[in-house]
């Protein structure tokens, strides 16, 4: 009772709440510009709305644009992620800002103060025509992000073969020039003169209303798990990887071949990092069933005499036609086993 009255004698002395209104900034912020983002800006600027969306890699796209197909419907990616980028560079609503990340936000619901840095691409936008006479030139070689690794590029290159903005970029942490300035052959072969070692990042403000974040995903870092052998043997690879060997514009243009030869023995693993407590990831990431049977039935067209084995823990097909394409697989007489895998010195076995 007494700390009832107590409770009552503070209320009492409290002003009364007053109902503020204030103006809503009519903008958007959309972080990251993979296919979620990009579908977001489209259906926010087509309702009226000026939208601002920022991607920190060089180009649009994010995954989805490493990826050959979709699931479950096996539609070319290219080319539905290109009437989609078509659609947004060509809508006066929105303005997209690729190589940039926000660096800072103030303000409240309604009204957002946000900091964007652009960093620099070194290559003027309206000179480069993507002739690759730089990239024929440069002397450094280094791993291709786009190709999870499995090909090298040039310290200046195109992001992707389908890049958006499709335009070169230098690579500033393994150019020679700026690591010592021994090198400028790109600049001295560039017949459109775009070249610009000089340029520097900005930093602006943009001010708006809502801030959607659609930052995609990091693919699971399968070296948590050693026992299946991935980083020691050349012939265990992640999804993605897999991903660019089956596209056209893979590494492989397309072939699936691991040292030059095709495998005859597939074999996925499902699950890695995902209901696993060894590595804190207790839940389901509730594509990889489909997501899987989607690459195995691609590998299945390239590799038709190849035997081919996907071993689970439980099938989880969430999404509208998800389970039909478990089904076809079955169906088309690729193994579907459940258990996982674990490594023995004698090989590889089903833990049943």
């Amino acid at each position: 009772m007494d700390l009832i009255a107590s409770a009552v004698a503070k209320v009492s002395l409290h002003d009364p709440l007053k109902e503020n209104e204030v103006g809503v900034v009519p903008a958007v912020l959309v972080i990251g510009a993979g296919i979620a983002g990009i579908q977001s800006s489209l259906d926010i600027a087509h309702s009226g709305f000026e939208v601002y969306l920022v991607e920190k890699s060089p180009s649009l796209g994010g995954h989805a644009a490493q990826m050959d197909r979709t699931f479950p419907d096996l539609q070319e990616t290219a080319t539905f992620l290109s009437s989609k980028t078509d659609e947004l560079k060509n809508h006066p609503m929105i303005h997209f800002l690729t190589q940039s990340e926000v660096i800072e936000v103030e303000g409240f619901i309604g009204n957002f103060k946000v900091k964007i840095r652009h960093l620099p691409r070194y290559v003027n936008a309206e000179k480069c025509t993507c002739c690759k006479k730089c990239e024929d030139v440069c002397p450094v070689s280094v791993p291709d992000q786009f190709n999870r690794g499995l090909a090298n590029r040039r310290a200046i290159y195109l992001s992707s073969p389908r890049a958006v903005p499709y335009l070169h970029l230098i690579d500033s942490e393994n150019c020679l020039f700026f690591k010592n300035g021994t090198c400028e052959k790109c600049r001295e072969v560039c017949p459109e003169g775009a070249i610009q070692f000089e340029e520097v990042g900005v930093e602006f403000q943009v001010d708006v209303g809502t801030i959607i974040v659609a930052t995609g995903f990091d693919p699971f870092d399968p070296k948590l798990k050693p026992e299946l052998g991935y980083g020691r043997y050349h012939n265990v690879m992640t999804a993605l990887e897999l991903e660019r060997l089956i596209s056209k514009t893979g590494p492989t243009h397309g072939k699936v071949t691991i040292n030059g030869k095709e495998p005859n023995n597939v074999v996925f693993i499902q699950c890695v990092g995902s209901r696993d407590k060894t590595v804190n990831n207790e839940y389901c990431s509730r594509v990889c069933c489909t997501y899987t049977a989607k690459q195995a039935s691609l590998i299945k067209d390239s590799l038709p005499n190849a035997r081919i084995t996907v071993c689970y823990i439980d099938v989880r097909t969430f999404g509208k036609d998800a389970k039909s394409s478990t089904n076809r697989l079955r169906k088309r007489g690729l193994f579907i086993e459940r258990g996982p895998l674990r490594n023995l010195s004698e090989g590889w076995e089903i833990d049943r």
